[in-house]
């Protein structure tokens, strides 16, 4: 069934094409060889429906060979090098009761773009609003900051769920750039379990303000009531823990090959997004 298939082709013509041949030797040339009034036609039929048929199997020949083989989705640096038919794994599903109060376990859970959300969402509860917010492909928000009622940049936001993961001076330099393209002289990190000591000497003199999920939880604590509860309630809606495609905004699926565990989308291969999973 598959090589009948492809021996058709994909496009109208091909099928078209043998179709009129087929129909010619089937109905054409029995009629034009057996009856007498036929006389040269049939000389002239004859060469023609065979040169077509003979154009018809080298169509379907050509279809066979430039078939293209599956693309394997490409990989951030922090995953794995997948294989179309890697297989689906499964993994602990998240508590069936919600949460109702902040902790580092719940903050720790988020994945990127709810924890992306809230940041967000946290510092428009200080009043200052987020512009210009854009997602990178290895699953961090960028957002540049500016006071409410002001269009003028005050800051950069920075944030990115990364587990249970150090964060050293090689994920900071970039945003330094980054600073200087939005015209601004501070920035916030955030989304870390902690920050290596060289980490942190570089973000003092580059007026970086290193967050890191402790210092979340601190702030979470201090705003008022309502404000923290309606943040609470935004972070545990629906899938919190499952990580969203950064190409299309589906939820992934766990995936695993010979080289490990990663996170794929579930659009593939019209999305070969791929994220590696938190240590």
């Amino acid at each position: 069934m598959l090589g009948a298939s492809r021996w058709l082709g994909t496009g109208w013509q091909g099928p078209a094409l043998r179709a009129f041949a087929l129909f010619v030797l089937g109905d054409v040339l029995p009629r034009a060889v057996h009856s007498g009034s036929a006389g040269w036609l049939s000389w002239l039929v004859l060469p023609v429906c065979y040169g077509l048929l003979v154009l018809a199997i080298l169509r379907g020949l050509g279809h066979i060979q430039e078939a293209p083989e599956d693309e394997a989705p490409e990989l951030d640096d922090a995953a794995a090098s997948p294989a179309p038919l890697d297989a689906v794994v499964s993994l602990a599903s998240q508590p069936a009761a919600k949460p109702r109060d902040w902790s580092l376990a719940l903050l720790h859970a988020l994945e990127w773009k709810r924890m992306g959300d809230l940041c967000l969402a946290f510092y428009k509860e200080r009043e200052l609003l987020a512009r210009a917010v854009t997602a990178g492909a290895d699953g961090s928000l960028e957002a540049v900051l500016c006071q409410t009622g002001s269009e003028q940049p005050f800051s950069l936001l920075h944030c990115k769920a990364r587990g249970r993961q150090e964060v050293d001076v090689e994920a900071l330099q970039p945003l330094v750039q980054r600073m200087h393209e939005a015209g601004v002289e501070r920035a916030f990190f955030m989304g870390a379990w902690r920050f290596s000591s060289a980490a942190k000497e570089f973000a003092r003199g580059q007026q970086i303000t290193l967050v890191d999920d402790r210092m979340f939880l601190a702030l979470l604590g201090r705003l008022p009531q309502e404000s923290s509860q309606r943040l609470l309630n935004l972070a545990v809606e629906g899938d919190y823990t499952t990580p969203t495609c950064p190409g299309c905004l589906l939820k992934m699926i766990p995936r695993q090959n010979e080289q490990g565990r990663y996170w794929g989308c579930r659009a593939y291969p019209h999305c070969k997004h791929t994220l590696g999973m938190h240590a």
